[in-house]
C-alpha cells in the first residue's frame, strides 16, 4: 500500500502491537517475532513516529497486581510527505 500512496500520511490508530519492549512495562508475553514483524510493516511503508508527549503507555491491564503492564498501543504513524507538512506536530 505504502509504495502506491504518494499523498502525505499519518496513520493514527491502536495497533494491538509495539515496536520495541521499551513500549512495554509489567508483566507482558509479547514475543520477538510479532514485534520485529510489526517493525518490518512499518520500515517497509516508510513510516516513522509522530512525537509523543506525556505519558508513554496508552493501554494498561491488571494495575497494582503481579501482572500488571502497561503499553504503548495506540501511536500515529507519518510519512516524510506529512512530516514536511507539519514538521511539529505531537500527539
Amino acid at each position: 500500500m505504502a509504495r502506491d500512496i504518494n499523498l502525505p500520511c499519518c496513520i493514527c490508530d491502536d495497533f494491538n502491537d509495539v515496536l520495541s519492549e521499551h513500549e512495554t512495562v509489567g508483566a507482558t508475553d509479547r514475543v520477538g517475532w510479532l514485534i520485529n514483524g510489526f517493525q518490518r510493516a512499518v520500515t517497509d511503508s516508510s513510516l516513522t513516529y509522530v512525537q509523543m508527549m506525556g505519558y508513554p503507555y496508552t493501554w494498561f491491564k491488571s494495575l497494582g497486581t503481579l501482572r500488571e503492564v502497561e503499553e504503548r498501543l495506540d501511536v500515529a504513524l507519518m510519512n516524510d510527505g506529512w512530516y514536511s507538512m507539519f514538521p511539529n506536530a505531537q500527539v
